[in-house]
């Protein structure tokens, strides 16, 4: 019995320490000898071609006027930029804010009348956009001006089906900051990494690039609408790059219960992913395979892995000060994040605010993982509440 255990045991670990430890290393070095020094010089416009920036929107009255403000701020070349905003059922006057914009950008509304979700307003948004280049971009998401330029230079490349940029957080006003910025710092780092080797795992939603033809309609009822853009961008055959000379700036989650939902919903997600096969080819593409099971796969299951870590190691206590030692950290990580849930003050303390987000997160996405074993999905969800970016 003990020799099963055991060897459960490693097993785990391996793939947790390899998925959550290794493979970051491994590519947040790759991305360091390689990277491409950005030139502060903004780009050459030689090979760019016509963008159309898509803002699907609900209720973003707080900010969709500033979003306007901040496109009409880009710097990307005259006459070649027009601006879709898309509005799924929008019922706080976002529409009339759009109407009576009057900017330098060609602008058009598609004022959907009722509510149905991302997937289906994209899908509609998609069908009207004639460029051959499209943006995709939140709201809440402020460009730098130089943004759209230094993405278009990189998706130039015959190769590359899109270009995601550095949308960074300001998660200062956050309860838990320390915890979700060292966690799109090591994705940044990442990404870096990734898109030397092979392709981007997904792209940041808040801001991306695409190649008109390689955007195609989703399932109306896909909850990781980014995600599978992407995904079908790499089974087509195309590299999703990073590039992290465009930037863009967004709040960051307010709250643990708007955070807790998130990720519930990203593991549900994750679930339908898996079960209609939105990932590389193992045989086409092994490359972009491997990222994808180390990136993705094996990080959805890390509350199972972390999990059989623990009982595995409670199991195994009489054995060994090494298992003794497992459950005594396991026992302190799960007392952190409960004292910190009850007792809010203690999320600003840097390590107990790392531990609570980490736990919070596994917790969510365990719930959300059977969630999405159920089989009924929707697309529709409740926004984030929305701040206008302090610079």
């Amino acid at each position: 019995m003990n020799l099963y255990l055991f060897v459960l045991f490693w097993c785990v670990l391996a793939i947790f320490v390899a998925s959550n430890l290794f493979y970051p290393l491994f590519f947040a070095i790759c991305g360091l000898l390689f990277r491409r020094k950005a030139s502060e010089e903004l780009p050459a416009t030689d090979g760019l071609l016509p963008i159309t920036l898509l803002v699907p929107a609900y209720n973003e009255s707080s900010v969709i006027k500033a979003k306007l403000e901040n496109i009409d701020s880009l710097e990307y070349p005259s006459g070649m930029l027009r601006v879709i905003v898309a509005s799924d059922g929008s019922s706080d006057g976002s529409q009339d804010i759009v109407d009576s914009h009057v900017g330098k950008r060609p602008l058009k509304l598609l004022d959907f009348q009722e509510r149905r979700g991302k997937a289906s307003v994209v899908n509609d948004a998609i069908a009207v956009c004639e460029d051959p280049w499209i943006c995709l971009c939140d709201a809440n998401v402020m460009f730098f001006p130089d943004a759209l330029i230094r993405l278009g230079n990189r998706l130039s490349d015959s190769k590359v089906g899109a270009v995601t940029g550095d949308v960074r957080l300001a998660s200062h006003e956050s309860d838990f900051g320390r915890g979700e910025s060292l966690y799109y710092t090591v994705e940044r780092a990442i990404q870096q990494g990734e898109s030397r080797i092979g392709s981007v795992m997904g792209v940041d939603g808040g801001m991306y690039l695409i190649k008109r033809e390689l955007l195609k309609p989703v399932p109306t009822d896909t909850i990781l609408d980014d995600f599978t853009i992407s995904m079908r961008v790499i089974q087509q055959g195309f590299r999703i790059q990073y590039e992290p000379s465009a930037i863009a700036d967004e709040n960051g989650t307010p709250s643990s219960s708007i955070e807790y939902g998130r990720r519930k919903r990203v593991a549900r997600g994750a679930v339908q992913a898996i079960s209609r096969g939105i990932f590389p080819s193992i045989f086409g593409q092994p490359i972009e395979f491997f990222q994808w099971l180390f990136h993705k796969f094996f990080r959805w299951l890390n509350p199972f892995l972390l999990i059989g870590i623990f009982i595995s190691s409670l199991l195994l206590v009489q054995t060994s000060v090494w298992f003794q030692g497992f459950v005594l950290v396991g026992a302190i990580l799960i007392a952190c994040t409960l004292l910190a849930w009850f007792l809010p003050t203690l999320r600003s303390a840097p390590v107990i605010g790392v531990i609570y987000y980490a736990g919070l997160s596994h917790w969510a996405m365990l719930i959300g993982f059977f969630q999405g074993l159920s089989g009924k999905y929707s697309a529709v969800w409740n926004r984030t509440e929305r701040k206008q970016v302090k610079n």
